[in-house]
């Protein structure tokens, strides 16, 4: 039995990105000193699939100390100035296109991201990929609430997956009573397989494997 619908992340698993917004992050809070920025990636590593805002509100707060809307959104608007630049070249992960193409024409596609939506529909417009999915949606809005929202277009009988590279990825399949398979190849989740282990999850390297074998 095939999906009647499939949701992907961006980051890790459109697009081989993690690493560069870890980059971007890492010189977006760099004045703030070496041992706050290596406190702040990890954080950012350990909780893959969360928007910018919480983190750099969780960066203020909790590592700085001290939260001020003027530094917040100076973050925010540096960020958003690095990372854009950083997601029009960054690789398509392997298999990525041949999935899209195979999978989009008979089945809803949508993307669900912890990047914010505007910047998201603007890089994919820019790189052609937009008209593979149905929806491409992002922060500030969570993950579990765009998948909500998307399965009620739709009979409550479907059957859908999440294919993504982070655990808040799985909680938002498992909210919504998706199938989830993970991700691994450009995965910041250090202990992925333990956890797929644990969750009795099915993984895969990148989206290529997946081509006639989702079901």
């Amino acid at each position: 039995m095939t999906y009647d619908l499939i949701i992907l992340d961006c980051d890790g698993v459109i697009l081989d990105s993690n690493s560069l917004k870890s980059e971007m992050l890492a010189k977006t809070v760099e004045s703030y000193g070496s041992s706050l920025t290596d406190q702040f990636i990890e954080y950012h590593k350990q909780h893959g699939g969360i928007s910018r805002y919480q983190k750099f509100d969780y960066f203020l707060r909790s590592l700085v100390g001290h939260f001020s809307k003027s530094q917040y959104r100076a973050l925010v608007s540096r960020f958003s100035n690095l990372v854009k630049e950083a997601l029009i070249s960054a690789p398509i992960t392997p298999g990525a296109w041949d999935f899209l193409n195979h999978y989009s024409a008979d089945t809803p596609v949508f993307l669900v991201s912890g990047g914010d939506e505007e910047e998201l529909r603007a890089i994919f417009k820019e790189r052609n990929l937009t008209n593979f999915f149905c929806g491409i949606y992002g922060s500030p809005e969570t993950k579990v609430n765009h998948c909500s929202n998307i399965i009620r277009q739709f009979d409550t009988t479907i059957r859908g997956v999440f294919i993504g590279d982070s655990r808040l990825d799985y909680l938002a399949a498992q909210s919504c009573n998706l199938d989830f398979i993970f991700m691994s190849d450009f995965t910041d989740f250090k202990d992925w397989a333990q956890f797929c282990s644990d969750e009795n999850l099915r993984s895969t390297p990148n989206l290529g494997p997946l081509i006639g074998n989702l079901s």
